[in-house]
């Protein structure tokens, strides 16, 4: 009886074992998941802003462009 309650034990120490050890790799796993989600989050993020810098970079070059004298005096010549 005491040998079987012994055993016992041993197998439910075994199985508690088994069962942190996949709860570590389920954390560790989710843990990498959030990274991986974060990072996905900033990259787009970072190439939201890049598109708008590049969007307002082109912008300030076509006003720019608009309002040069030389292009100003082509317009009212042309009637553009």
């Amino acid at each position: 009886s005491a040998e079987i309650a012994k055993e016992l034990d041993l197998k439910t120490q075994y199985y508690e074992n088994i069962v942190q050890r996949y709860l570590k790799q389920a954390q560790a796993y989710n843990q990498d998941e959030l990274r991986l989600a974060l990072r996905r989050i900033r990259d787009g993020d970072a190439a939201v802003k890049a598109g708008l810098r590049a969007a307002k970079i082109e912008t300030e070059m076509i006003l720019f462009d608009l309002c040069t004298p030389g292009r100003l005096a082509k317009q009212q010549w042309t009637g553009l």
